[in-house]
């Protein structure tokens, strides 16, 4: 994952794991990916790992209530 301005305020705080660089793949993110892809376990850790972040932070739940709370505000109920 690209580590620019949004990831690294927005995403990266949380919690994804995921393999990060900079501004260019470097031969150690290479070797990373490498590894993950060959570790079948560590796919399906990190896959699960981050299905529930993501449904924790973004699920259609999460966006009800947060609007519903925007709307009340709003409108000053």
């Amino acid at each position: 994952m690209s580590t620019y301005e949004i990831y690294r305020t927005d995403i990266r705080p949380k919690g994804f794991k995921v393999i990060e660089f900079e501004d260019y793949i470097t031969e150690e993110v290479v070797e990373q990916t490498l590894a993950v892809l060959n570790d079948p376990g560590r796919v399906n850790e990190m896959v699960e790992h981050n299905f529930e972040v993501a449904r924790h932070h973004y699920s259609y739940t999460n966006l009800e209530k947060a609007l519903v709370a925007l709307l009340n505000r709003s409108l000053g109920d």
